[in-house]
């Protein structure tokens, strides 16, 4: 694969090691891939929705708790996102 840059152009600051021609290379095309890629609020909907499922199926899948009485609730699309991490609430309540 040839790039059309030279990846010591691309190296700024990152720190050297070893195999840093390598490292640097894939340090730059792993963030223009994360900055070319979109997700939407549906996309992250539906992470978290498969997310809770998975959830739900262990503990009732290892008997811990009746099916019937595990809700899924509605995903907070409008959460921000502190350091690149966006914080999910998981409530557990017992009767």
């Amino acid at each position: 694969m040839r790039f059309k840059e030279d990846p010591e152009k691309l190296a700024g600051e990152e720190p050297r090691g070893e195999n840093s021609r390598d490292s640097v290379v894939l340090f730059r095309a792993h963030e223009r891939l994360v900055d070319s890629v979109q997700v939407s609020d549906n996309d992250l909907r539906a992470l978290a929705q498969r997310r809770a499922s998975g959830i739900r199926e262990y503990l009732s899948g290892r008997g811990m708790i009746d099916p019937g009485r595990i809700f899924l609730e509605e995903v907070d699309t409008a959460a921000k996102a502190v350091e690149g991490l966006i914080r999910a609430t998981m409530t557990l309540t017992a009767h």
